[in-house]
C-alpha cells in the first residue's frame, strides 16, 4: 500500500511540472493526455527537471534523485499499458495510437536518455556512509550476532535435520 502511494505521488510530481510548462491547457489535463508521443519529450523534461541533473566526476550527466526516474519509468509503462487496454476495450483506435506511440517511444528511449543515466548515478555516487556508527552501537551488533551464532549452533547439535 505504501509503494502505490508514493508511486502516485511520484506520478503527482511530474503533472505538477507537466502542467506548469503549459504544455497542454492546464485546465483539461490529466496524466492520460500526456501519454501520447507527441507528449513523450514533455513528459521527459518534467522528469528530468524533478530529478535534478547535475554535472559528476568528468562532467558527465548524473541525477540527485535516480530512484525517481526508474521508478517513475515503470509507473508510466504501466500507466500507458493501462492506456492501451482501455482503449481496445473502448474500440478507441485514436486513445490505442497514442498509446502504442508512447510505449514505442518509452521502449526505445526512455532506457537510453534516462534509465542509463540514473544508473551511472548510483555507480558513481557509490553506497558511502556520510558519519560512522558509534563503537557502541558496533559493539552491541557483534555481541548480538556472536550470542545468536551460539544459539544456532547449539540448535544444530541438537537437531542437525532442523536446517536442512
Amino acid at each position: 500500500m505504501v509503494d502505490i502511494s508514493a508511486r502516485m505521488r511520484e506520478l503527482a510530481r511530474m503533472l505538477i511540472v507537466l502542467r506548469q510548462t503549459d504544455a497542454i491547457d492546464s485546465n483539461a489535463s490529466s496524466l492520460d493526455s500526456y501519454l501520447t508521443g507527441k507528449h513523450f519529450d514533455d513528459v521527459l523534461a518534467a522528469i528530468e527537471a524533478e530529478a535534478k541533473p547535475q554535472a559528476g566526476p568528468g562532467r558527465r550527466r548524473i541525477f540527485e534523485k535516480p530512484a525517481f526516474i526508474i521508478k517513475l519509468g515503470s509507473s508510466l509503462l504501466k500507466c500507458a499499458q493501462m492506456k492501451r487496454g482501455e482503449a481496445l476495450r473502448q474500440g478507441d483506435y485514436v486513445g490505442l495510437k497514442e498509446a502504442e506511440d508512447f510505449l514505442t517511444l518509452h521502449n526505445g528511449e526512455y532506457t537510453d536518455k534516462m534509465v542509463s543515466t540514473a544508473h551511472a548515478s548510483y555507480r558513481i555516487k557509490g553506497n558511502t556512509l556520510t558519519e560512522f556508527p558509534d563503537e557502541h552501537d558496533l559493539r552491541l551488533l557483534r555481541d548480538y550476532q556472536q550470542q545468536k551464532i551460539r544459539c544456532l549452533v547449539d540448535s544444530l547439535k541438537v537437531d542437525p535435520d532442523e536446517f536442512v
